[in-house]
């Protein structure tokens, strides 16, 4: 949390504040990471019942009429934009990123537990924007970099926790 509290860094964001689609941008932000929490949660109470590939259909499916809804409600256009010449890398991205991204993260919360996936989701930031560093030549600001170390370590941590708890718990049942 250190980590997403450094590269967020509230000061400069509260002193930057220019009007009000600010405060809702970082309202919807953190209604963002509720839902996901909550999403988390729920999967991993209810994946042995229904499997992930069920689980991921409904999930997607709540998506998109969510989704369909804003775009109604605030008068946006459904599909303009969709040609023949990016058709490929949306179904890409339906496909590979997202459908097989939510899968591989379902069996992780069913194989795992919802706290060691969350974890890997905290990691795939700190991953993008060095990746944007190293490729793209973006400048990163030093609370980024302070950031991303806190994340890296404490996702470490976490992991050298649980795997010292399964030893643990192994050896206990081996007794």
């Amino acid at each position: 949390m250190i980590g997403v509290v450094a590269i967020f860094n509230p000061i400069k964001v509260v002193s930057g504040l220019t009007g009000r689609g600010d405060l809702i941008g970082i309202i919807l932000a953190i209604a963002a990471a509720i839902t996901w929490a909550l999403y988390t949660i729920l999967t991993k109470k209810r994946i042995s019942i229904y499997g992930g590939y069920v689980f991921n259909f409904f999930a997607f499916c709540f998506g998109v009429l969510a989704l369909l809804i804003i775009l109604i409600v605030t008068k946006r256009p459904i599909f303009t934009g969709i040609k023949f010449d990016n058709i490929l890398v949306l179904i890409y991205m339906g496909v590979c990123i997202k459908a097989l991204g939510y899968i591989f993260y379902l069996g992780a919360v069913r194989e795992t537990s919802a706290i060691t996936a969350s974890m890997v989701f905290l990691i795939k930031p700190a991953l993008a924007t060095i990746l944007s560093m190293l490729i793209l030549n973006e400048k990163i600001e030093v609370n980024v970099i302070v950031g991303i170390v806190f994340i890296i370590v404490g996702s470490y941590i976490n992991f050298a926790d649980g795997k010292k708890q399964e030893r643990v718990l192994k050896k206990g049942v081996q007794l």
